[in-house]
């Protein structure tokens, strides 16, 4: 989303970043200490390739990034290439689910709520002085009272988004740490598709 100006939100807590996630952690400690045969460092690139059924490297290595990233699902070949214990997986991300719930109730009021000008031009007032949501509700309500047409959000970055319109909460997303297993493969949850910086789609 093309901005205005850079949007700057404030760092929730440590527990917001994605450096924090066990989950992150685990898939690269696995990626490389994995037990014989499977280990990457026992393992080659190529033989990994092979062992998940692809002919292209390159394409190979990009999904590989992608898997250790978390944002393709991820096939249950690959985290048996690589040592990753499913049990220990799931265990990780309950981890993030629990330091997400406390990154929430800790997360107070951002500075800023975010306005969409239009298209994917974005701009952010200052909310210095609200202490609740209530009170940051109240200034997003009275900005909209002069700019109906211009659609607001509060964004607690990696925790919650709530979008407004006229005044009112009309959608709210919350991103705690999920895992499912699919005919794909292990998903983890993302932001909703077109959900960028600003929580705008």
């Amino acid at each position: 989303c093309l901005r205005a100006r850079p949007i700057a939100m404030p760092d929730i807590s440590r527990l917001a970043s994605r450096e924090a996630y066990h989950t992150d952690s685990y898939m690269s400690i696995t990626n490389t200490t994995a037990s014989p045969p499977f280990a990457t460092g026992c393992l080659g690139l190529h033989e990994r390739r092979t062992a998940c059924g692809y002919r292209n490297t390159a394409k190979f290595v990009r999904r590989e990034a992608e898997w250790l990233g978390c944002v393709r699902p991820i096939p249950t070949v690959w985290l048996e290439v690589i040592g990753c214990r499913l049990d220990m997986l799931r265990a990780a991300v309950d981890l993030d689910g629990e330091e997400y719930d406390q990154a929430l109730e800790a997360s107070g009021v951002p500075e800023y709520f975010v306005i969409r000008l239009f298209g994917g031009m974005c701009s952010r007032r200052s909310l210095a002085g609200a202490r609740t949501l209530a009170e940051a509700e109240d200034a997003i309500r009275r900005f909209q009272e002069g700019h109906p047409r211009l659609g607001c959000a509060l964004h607690w970055p990696g925790l919650r988004m709530i979008r407004y319109e006229r005044g009112v909460a009309v959608e709210e997303d919350r991103f705690r740490p999920r895992m499912a297993f699919t005919a794909e493969g292990v998903v983890f949850n993302a932001p909703p598709e077109g959900v960028g910086l600003t929580g705008f789609r």
